[in-house]
């Protein structure tokens, strides 16, 4: 059976895709991306092995930022949690069901937060020193909370004219 654009879209996170490497992902990119791996793998693939792979690419965007993260067990029981809470509310009828997707569809615009420091002044963390986000990171990481307009990318050194 031919599979359909239709059944290929999800009502609260849309279309399957892969995850950039620029920005932090979303909520939303991260249950894309699962269900881009879900298409793309043989269909006898276990939802674990694909959660794991959706998290291993999660945790490698985030290592690029050199920001301190959750462990990788923790990154896949938030994506299952995700996929459950999914699972739960395509179930519902009317108006609850409804009411559920906006309300899915808005917290999946928040950024998948997986940094090891989820203190709101980053000037006064209390977490450990392996779990504080360096200083370079947290205009960054803060960024990546609210408005997202930075991308990762290399640090250049100013080049000096002689």
């Amino acid at each position: 059976m031919a599979a359909t654009r239709a059944k290929l879209t999800c009502p609260v996170y849309g279309i399957g895709c892969e995850l950039t490497s620029r920005q932090l992902p979303k909520v939303q990119e991260v249950m894309q991306h699962y269900f881009f791996l879900q298409i793309q793998l043989p269909r006898t693939t276990k939802s674990s092995e694909i959660v794991a792979q959706v998290a291993t690419s999660v945790m490698d965007i985030w290592i690029k930022s050199s920001i301190p993260t959750v462990s990788i067990k923790r990154v896949q029981q938030k994506i299952v949690s995700l996929h459950q809470n999914l699972r739960t509310i395509l179930k519902r009828k009317g108006v609850s069901k409804a009411l559920a997707v906006l309300l899915t569809k808005q917290e999946s615009q928040n950024l998948f937060d997986i940094a090891a420091c989820q203190c709101l002044d980053l000037s006064i963390c209390t977490c450990p020193r392996e779990s504080k986000v360096p200083e370079l990171e947290r205009e960054f990481l803060l960024d990546q909370r609210n408005e997202r307009k930075m991308v990762i990318g290399s640090l250049v050194p100013n080049l000096v004219e002689i």
